[in-house]
């Protein structure tokens, strides 16, 4: 499922979405054909990383309790 910010013009799928747990995921996925496989000239050079300034989270306070989010293989780790 990916939001990208198109309207959704189907009832059944917004409601779906709008009354679903979801989890925020940053993902930075590396490899394929373009431009081509990692090297060692890629490796921590500039581009090579995810800097994340900002990440919101939104919930309506009539929103259903769906339990608690598991804490298990979580880390976090928080640069200012």
């Amino acid at each position: 499922m990916q939001v990208t910010g198109g309207r959704i013009n189907n009832v059944g799928v917004w409601n779906s979405l709008a009354t679903t747990p979801l989890y925020i995921i940053l993902n930075v996925a590396v490899g394929g054909d373009w431009p081509g496989a990692p090297n060692a000239n890629t490796l921590g050079s500039w581009g090579s990383e995810m800097e994340v300034a900002y990440v919101a989270h939104y919930e309506s306070t009539a929103a259903k309790k769906f339990g608690s989010f598991p804490q298990t293989n979580m880390t976090t780790t928080l640069h200012r």
